[in-house]
């Protein structure tokens, strides 16, 4: 895992199971809670250089799988997309889900920065120091440490989006764009 990197921007690697991190530019999230269904689009998937080998394998097994890896039973993959736009490679993913509080958990709501466990309250979801917050439909708290994002227990729709701060790149040693080994 690559230190201080959110867990929903290289989500899609843990999904497929895959053998090299793919890391998103950009996130946004969407959870509609009523429905029980999710949307993750990651906009300008990255990979380390080192890394950058696998990363046609990898675009593969995504395009070619019809469900997330097995160790996801909880999540249903109703729908992908992969598309190179402006020379950049984005992914759409529609998911349902059964059971909201590992969603939640897998997500890392309710974790400060360092997986220590916050108030079950309220939903909150604490920026870690390489994100950077584009919108929310959440309130956003500043502390001393972080930005806190915070949804009540009873929201049915919970919408983020992120973005990697531009010294975050240290954290990500060089990456590149794996756009040119998407063939379709």
């Amino acid at each position: 895992m690559i230190p201080a990197l959110n867990g929903i921007l290289f989500f899609i690697t843990i999904l497929f199971g895959l053998n090299t991190v793919f890391i998103a530019e950009q996130t946004h999230l969407t959870l509609d809670f009523e429905s029980k269904t999710g949307t993750i689009e990651y906009f300008d998937l990255k990979t380390p250089s080192e890394a950058a080998e696998y990363a046609e394998e990898g675009l593969n097994k995504i395009d070619n799988s019809t469900k997330f890896n097995k160790k996801f039973t909880q999540l249903k993959l109703d729908s992908k997309k992969i598309e190179k736009v402006d020379g950049k490679l984005n992914v759409r993913l529609n998911f349902s889900f059964d059971n909201q509080n590992e969603l939640m958990y897998l997500l890392r709501f309710n974790k400060t920065q360092y997986e220590q466990s916050t108030a079950s309250d309220k939903f909150y979801y604490h920026l870690l120091p390489s994100e950077e917050l584009i919108s929310t439909n959440g309130s956003d708290e500043k502390t001393e440490e972080t930005v806190e994002l915070i949804w009540d227990k009873e929201s049915k729709l919970i919408k983020l989006e992120l973005t990697q701060k531009d010294d975050s790149t240290g954290l990500m040693r060089d990456t590149k764009s794996i756009s040119k080994y998407w063939k379709k």
